[in-house]
């Protein structure tokens, strides 16, 4: 699973990085919106952990940008504890919310249950098709499997991306 942490507090951003890589995570920080879309361009993530309190562009302006992400889950992990907050961040495309101080357990077993939706998740309806990422496998509506190449793969994930946009 590949994360970015986004977080303006330097040490908590390293030890978040580190704890995450620790458990085999392909993880990297960025302390600004302007370092995320950097590493957002190079490389899709599949899960990004954002702070509200970022210098320039907020995390609930960030999670609004980023809503319509295909495969892209959201968890905001902040101090900010108000309801307010909380429901903004929701209604933003956050996919859960997480206070400052958090248990590294936590948010573990957070990113643990992000990690089983994106592993058998799909993109659209139930009875649209899935496409599963880490066994490269195409699965029709009526639960056939498609075994897929690696290019292929790289293909369909690409065109997911990229839905609704004409091809260059």
């Amino acid at each position: 699973m590949r994360v970015v942490v986004v977080e303006d507090q330097d040490d908590l951003r390293e030890e978040i990085v580190f704890f995450l890589n620790r458990l085999g995570m392909d993880t990297e920080g960025a302390s600004t919106s302007i370092e995320l879309d950097r590493i957002i361009a190079n490389r899709k993530p599949d899960l990004i952990l954002l702070d509200i309190g970022l210098p320039g562009e907020d995390g609930i302006s960030i999670a609004k940008r980023l809503k319509e992400t295909p495969g892209l889950t959201v968890v905001m992990l902040t101090a900010r504890s108000s309801l307010e907050d909380r429901a903004l961040s929701l209604e933003s495309g956050a996919d859960n919310y997480l206070i400052k101080p958090v248990s590294l357990r936590e948010l573990q077993a957070v990113i643990e249950r992000a990690s089983q939706k994106l592993r058998t998740g799909a993109v659209g309806s139930p009875k649209s098709w899935y496409l599963l990422r880490y066994e490269c496998v195409l699965r029709s509506p009526l639960g056939k499997n498609i075994t897929l190449t690696a290019s292929e793969f790289k293909l369909l994930e690409c065109m997911i991306a990229h839905r609704g946009q004409p091809a260059n």
